[in-house]
């Protein structure tokens, strides 16, 4: 019990005293990204599936922005070997926050 205590406080040292851009204080702090995208609710967002082949695997999603008239800029999202198991609608939190910085989202 004792370690399990002296580990977490370590952590929480290292959480607060690692400088900026190291990678331990990278990592330590994913959670503050990460959280309000776990949190966020993706119904509203529009989503067209677009298919580009014979399998239905073979598929990306179109994510347009906001005002499409006014913006020509779009991301291009790849996830790199996450699809092995997931689908690309499990990144769509991912692609709402770029969706409300005024950019359409492509998640292949």
């Amino acid at each position: 019990m004792i370690w399990i205590l002296f580990f977490l406080l370590l952590l929480l040292a290292a959480y607060w005293f690692f400088p900026k851009g190291n990678p331990v204080h990278e990592g330590l702090h994913l959670l503050d990204f990460w959280v309000p995208i776990w949190r966020s609710s993706v119904k509203d967002l529009p989503v067209e599936k677009i298919s580009y082949g014979l399998h239905r695997q073979q598929y990306f999603l179109w994510i347009p922005p906001p005002d499409p008239g006014a913006c020509r800029l779009f991301v291009l999202y790849f996830h790199g070997g996450g699809w092995q198991f997931a689908r690309p609608k499990g990144f769509r939190a991912q692609a709402k926050v770029l969706r409300a910085q005024g950019y359409g989202v492509i998640l292949a």
